[in-house]
């Protein structure tokens, strides 16, 4: 009787997005801002969004401005449904 490990079909399809990648998507989507990096601070100063939206969207901000810079590229392939604006 086999015990574990690998199994055909198991675990998380590939393509498929983090739940609380989504839920950051949603919530800066919902902003209505044109520009990734202000939907992010409008996200951040947000008292409904839930604690935890709150803490990802500083980190992403974080990434951004300091050092972990995403392309264009990135940003959509993380985030594919948010509007990317003009960020200099």
């Amino acid at each position: 009787m086999s015990r574990g490990g690998a199994r055909p079909g198991a675990g998380r399809r590939p393509g498929s997005r983090d739940l609380r990648n989504v839920q950051l998507e949603y919530a800066m989507t919902n902003t209505g801002a044109d520009d990734f990096v202000d939907a992010l601070v409008q996200v951040i100063e947000s008292p409904t969004c839930t604690e935890q939206v709150r803490l990802d969207a500083c980190q992403t901000l974080a990434g951004r401005l300091m050092g972990r810079v995403l392309a264009p590229q990135q940003v959509k392939k993380q985030f594919p449904y948010v509007e990317q604006g003009q960020t200099s």
